[in-house]
């Protein structure tokens, strides 16, 4: 598990992401789940990133709520049959 924590700051220092990531990333990240929960998470990923890292207000139901949303707009592409 800690290899994919790792990895995701590294691909965030990329050109490639910046370019591509710009218009989101001006008011940083939004933790949720309960990652976000952790004392001092957002600090360190703050610290290790040149963004704003924020943590949501409601972390595990944030995460619920984006799940729910995803699969909802899964079911409604035009692509499924």
């Amino acid at each position: 598990m800690s290899d994919v924590v790792a990895h995701h700051p590294e691909a965030l220092r990329g050109e490639t992401a910046r370019t591509q990531l710009a218009p989101a990333l001006t008011r940083g990240l939004l933790l949720v789940g309960d990652g976000a929960t952790h004392p001092g998470l957002s600090a360190a990923l703050s610290a290790a990133l040149p963004l704003p890292v924020h943590r949501a207000a409601s972390p595990r139901t944030a995460a619920l709520n984006g799940a729910g949303l995803a699969a909802m707009s899964l079911l409604r592409h035009p692509a499924r049959t």
